[in-house]
């Protein structure tokens, strides 16, 4: 998996560790790859200048990678959470979905505990999947600047 560049002027400042992750695994009763655990600590919640993800001719836009921290509305734990109460509501059942980031207008990308990366448009409750795996979503990320 490629190494993104981080936007020092949109940096997160909450830290991520081993531990906060191993916490939410038992809490929730699932399981990261080491990738994925690798890329929470490393990006924990900010923007990278790779933002833009193409499927089918359609763009994607990231807006910020989501962190653990239950300090922020947007972080992965009460998206996960937010997710589960409205499945339990008669929802699609999306307990194997973790949010890991947002589009600007909220849309939740997710990885699923299988590893492929889906997209949801939160009016229409539809998700789209954009790639097998998260190490392929990442590897096809590419700066705003490059996008024609």
């Amino acid at each position: 998996m490629r190494k993104l560049i981080i936007d020092e002027s949109y940096s997160s400042f909450y830290s991520i560790k081993k531990e906060d992750i191993d916490i939410f695994e038992k809490k929730h009763n699932v399981s990261f790859t080491e990738k994925f655990i690798n890329f929470l600590i490393t990006y924990k919640g900010g923007r990278t200048k790779e933002r833009i993800f193409f499927h089918n001719e359609i763009e994607y836009s990231i807006s910020s990678f989501l962190t653990l921290s239950n300090d922020k509305n947007d972080c992965i734990e009460k998206i996960y959470l937010a997710t589960k109460m409205s499945d339990e509501d008669g929802g699609l059942d999306r307990s194997d979905l973790i949010p890991f980031a947002t589009d600007g207008g909220g849309n939740p990308f997710y990885l699923s505990l299988q590893g492929s990366v889906f997209y949801c448009r939160l009016w229409s409750n539809k998700l789209t999947k954009l790639t097998d795996s998260f190490e392929e979503f990442i590897d096809g990320l590419q700066p705003e600047s490059q996008v024609l």
